[in-house]
């Protein structure tokens, strides 16, 4: 119950009527009772109904529930609306609501997270499933049909004390089946109007939620009715990641009140990483694509500036080694996009964007991309949280959608960079003592990364992320620590001189024995210059970009050639990695 609204697995509605009250004083303190005079109507039923399960030590709980909304179709000569439809989350996109409670410092600025699980009110087990206990089983259907698995996370910030309300702005991201059970995908959204009481310890807020379709599949493939961990979706335990020295954020541009926007160094403060968790949830049958929640923490160091507005910043991870090996289990690149915050140093403050990036599993030898949201929120003692929750997808099936009209609008719902700004082949060959690896030259087309293409998130902007789902080498020996140094060449030319971009890939992993020998490298010290790229198109064409990222694939010992994916992210000029 918040400012007299209620919701509960079934609806929402407000409460009417007027309120009779005893005031009384009890050893001396003044004590009030009061009590509704009429009933609790309800206003709409939800179509779906959510539980909020909170991990320990979290700071909300709650339901959330989703209602059909109105689509216009056509509009009068007044701007009216003369044909509509009403459509639920199947469809297009739904409206939610969200009350619970919310047990944060009065006056702190705070991140949050939970786990969001579809449920049907109407069945049996609602007790235990109320109770924060794994869904019934069959239970994860929704009253409509279909079912989900997600996450939601957000910040509570600007505490107001005249209303004794701080700020809350959430997001979703979820796996679904819909209610044919013919097609899967994600489900992004986000949250309006939030507020959150700690005086009295409740939250609410509004929001629109969307359904993305990523493939069609046979009716039964993936069922509703045991749509959970364990079920139909897997969950990774999470990850906990300490950087005790603390992982520098590079600033790649800030707006600040002393000269508008400054390259790197030129910003009001320091941002470092601390520590991150980090969850992937995908659907089993389908590996190649996922969501992802990341928590991350940190310290702030303001300079004499002490209000800003961050453009972009990047970061990049190693996840720690399970397993006797010389290279971490994977490698991620982050960049944010589009970022906006403020600070002061009385209330600290809060930032907002997006995410872009691309990982390396140096274990399986693959490679993918992802993009998301972030939203964090400094404080004044000098910390900072954020949460970011994205959608991945493996190279192969990026770069399937990113070449198609239909693939390109789910990608961008989804905040993946999908247009393309330019390509290039990258080939060249190194050694090392006891090792060579071949990976073309001007006049072999054949081997390199091939047509390493650059995307950005609309036509004609600055890059974010890069891909090539066709790297193909010939080695002798054991290349493990080679460093090769690439050339670009317009893609699939020969007898042409170079156009002038350069890269170094770096040998981690080269697996000469085995049954299913596995390689990966990094990509360094990638330098595009100004209009380099075939077919550069927009920012590409005026301005030079760096890049970096990783390779990997399968070795074939009896041919003693190599296959694989790369990917990575792009920067402005002089951006340090």
């Amino acid at each position: 119950l918040n400012n007299g609204a209620y919701i509960n697995p079934f609806g929402w509605g407000y409460l009417t009527g007027g309120l009779t009250a005893d005031l009384y004083d009890s050893i001396g303190v003044w004590k009030w009772t009061a009590a509704s005079l009429e009933l609790w109507p309800r206003e709409e039923t939800f179509d779906f109904s959510s539980i909020l399960q909170v991990p320990s030590g979290g700071n909300i709980s709650g339901i959330m529930g989703g209602l059909k909304i109105e689509q216009v179709l056509t509009w009068d000569e007044y701007g009216e609306p003369l044909t509509s439809v009403y459509g639920g989350l199947w469809q297009y996109q739904a409206d939610f609501r969200i009350l619970g409670g919310y047990d944060g410092q009065s006056g702190m600025n705070a991140r949050f997270n939970a786990k969001l699980l579809s449920f049907n009110p109407e069945n049996s087990g609602n007790a235990a499933y109320l109770s924060g206990a794994s869904p019934y089983p069959g239970n994860t259907t929704t009253p409509i049909g279909g079912a989900y698995f997600g996450y939601l996370g957000g910040i509570v910030y600007d505490y107001d004390e005249s209303n004794r309300r701080s700020n809350v702005d959430g997001m979703i991201r979820a796996l679904y089946v819909d209610d044919t059970g013919t097609k899967i995908g994600i489900l992004t959204g986000y949250t309006t109007d939030g507020g959150a009481y700690s005086d009295v310890g409740t939250w609410m807020a509004n929001g629109t939620i969307s359904a993305v379709p990523i493939a069609t599949i046979t009716a039964g493939t993936v069922g509703a009715t045991n749509f959970q961990i364990g079920g139909a979706v897997i969950e990774t335990a999470t990850l906990t990641v300490s950087y005790p020295e603390g992982v520098p954020l590079a600033l790649e541009e800030i707006y600040n009140d002393y000269g508008g926007y400054g390259g790197y160094g030129g910003h009001g403060g320091l941002l470092t990483l601390k520590s991150l968790e980090t969850t992937d949830a995908w659907i089993a049958a389908y590996p190649a694509w996922g969501i992802n929640q990341t928590l991350l923490d940190g310290v702030s160091v303001f300079g004499p500036v002490t209000t800003g507005n961050y453009a972009d910043f990047t970061w990049t991870v190693d996840r720690p080694t399970t397993t006797a090996q010389a290279y971490p289990d994977a490698t991620e690149y982050w960049q944010s996009a589009n970022l906006s915050s403020s600070y002061s140093p009385s209330q600290g403050g809060n930032f907002q964007g997006d995410v872009a990036g691309a990982g390396i599993d140096w274990v399986s030898a693959t490679t993918g991309v992802f993009g998301g949201e972030i939203k964090g929120v400094f404080n004044p003692n000098g910390t900072w949280q954020a949460a970011a929750l994205s959608t991945w997808m493996g190279t192969d099936k990026f770069l399937e959608m990113a070449s198609t009209t239909e693939g390109r609008a789910a990608l961008t719902a989804l905040k993946i960079p999908c247009f393309q700004v330019g390509s290039t082949d990258l080939r060249g060959s190194g050694s090392v003592t006891g090792g060579t690896i071949d990976l073309g030259s001007a006049a072999d087309a054949a081997k390199g990364i091939l047509n390493a293409t650059f995307f950005a998130p609309s036509t004609g902007t600055k890059p974010q992320v890069w891909a090539s789902g066709n790297v193909n080498g010939a080695y002798t020996g054991n290349p493990t620590g080679v460093t090769a140094n690439l050339q670009g060449y317009a893609p699939g030319s020969t007898g042409q001189d170079s156009n002038g971009i350069t890269a170094n890939l770096n040998v981690i992993r080269f697996d000469t024995t085995g049954a299913t020998p596995k390689w990966g490298a990094t990509v360094t010290n990638g330098s595009a210059p100004v209009n380099s790229l075939t077919g550069a198109t927009g920012y590409t064409q005026y301005n030079a970009v760096t890049f970096q990222g990783g390779a990997a694939g399968t070795v074939n010992k009896a041919t003693q050639t190599f296959t694989g994916t790369a990917a990575g992210t792009v920067k402005g000029p002089n951006i340090p990695n």
